[in-house]
């Protein structure tokens, strides 16, 4: 059998400690790349309607005994391309930072995102904290030019899409999800 040799980077390290070299700081090069973990059924092609989004949303997140956030980006026509759980918290809130909700965006050169995360207690209504949240994850999206799509609370038999309460894209012009084509 055949013995595996060392990277060659690492072998030049050693040849640089061996002449007492310390001076130099060494910085790993590194490739990111997102991995499939597996794959959920979803029965359409492209998201159009609220409903739809909710539905894809459930996917990952019916049964869950804790709040959690799921990330889906979108290309240009509302097409699915990847789910991500992002967080996991307790019962009762679930911490987030942006730079977890962009970091899949990035990774799968989405056009766009929809945010879901779930309440536990089965009602969907929307805490301050949510709100709060959801107009970080805007700004984030419009400084990233990763544009949210909505943020969609689900509960038990119900949800609360943020589009569709708060009405906050028709503020700016946009059409709703469900007038994307």
């Amino acid at each position: 059998m055949k013995e595996r040799k060392e990277e060659p980077w690492k072998e030049e390290i050693k040849r640089w400690r061996a002449k007492g070299d310390d001076s130099d700081t060494f910085l790993p090069v590194i490739r990111l790349s997102a991995i499939r973990e597996k794959e959920v059924r979803y029965s359409r092609r492209k998201v159009t309607t609220t409903e739809q989004a909710a539905e894809l949303g459930r996917l990952l997140l019916d049964g869950a005994d804790r709040e959690c956030v799921v990330v889906c980006c979108m290309d240009t026509r509302m097409k699915p391309l990847s789910l991500e759980r992002i967080a996991i918290g307790t019962i009762s809130e679930c911490p987030l930072n942006m730079r977890e909700v962009f970091k899949y965006a990035v990774l799968s050169n989405a056009a766009c995102l929809l945010v879901f995360h779930n309440h536990p207690s089965g009602e969907a209504e929307p805490s301050e904290e949510d709100i709060r949240l959801t107009r970080r994850m805007r700004k984030a999206g419009e400084l990233m030019g990763i544009p949210l799509v909505d943020h969609i609370i689900l509960g038990d038999r119900e949800y609360v899409s943020f589009v569709e309460r708060f009405g906050w894209m028709r503020e700016r012009g946009e059409r709703p999800l469900s007038g994307r084509r």
